[in-house]
């Protein structure tokens, strides 16, 4: 599985970190982060400068975008252990730190357009389509949706 952090997961990480900045805005998370389904031809790839789109070609096309069907993206609580989904405190695992949220679901109300998911990415804001990106992996096969499914997703994140 392709795991990346794309340019604005960057940005947050040394505006967070070395800059001391919190709580919201361009690149900063606040409180709650979400996580997303998309789509990109070939995966997430090597391109960290990947921004979202609407053309799953050339950028990272989130799905549900002219008709998300109930797709909505799934808030994760940055508390680390509090309310759940949370995102908890990093542990170490083999040498590297790695934190493992807690499970989020995607419920369809029916076929959401753009189908056809490859992979997940956590975001900044709860706006399908926002240009808010931090970083992602592929899922194991594309998944299309139709009216009663779901989708279960895992975010884990290692620093190797």
């Amino acid at each position: 599985m392709a795991y990346l952090v794309l340019n604005k997961g960057e940005q947050s990480l040394i505006n967070t970190w070395l800059g001391g900045a919190s709580g919201g805005g361009n690149s900063v998370p606040g409180a709650i982060v979400y996580v997303a389904l998309g789509a990109k031809t070939g995966g997430i790839g090597s391109d960290k400068s990947v921004n979202n789109g609407t053309n799953q070609t050339t950028t990272l096309a989130e799905i549900g975008q002219t008709t998300p069907n109930g797709y909505a993206r799934q808030p994760l609580n940055r508390n680390g252990g509090g309310a759940t989904p949370n995102w908890p405190l990093a542990s170490l695992v083999s040498n590297s730190y790695q934190s493992t949220a807690t499970q989020v679901t995607f419920t369809f109300s029916g076929s959401p357009n753009l189908n056809g998911a490859t992979l997940w990415f956590v975001a900044l804001s709860s706006t399908i389509n926002a240009v808010d990106a931090l970083f992602g992996a592929d899922l194991s096969t594309t998944r299309t949706f139709a009216n009663g499914d779901t989708e279960k997703v895992t975010v884990t994140y290692r620093q190797t």
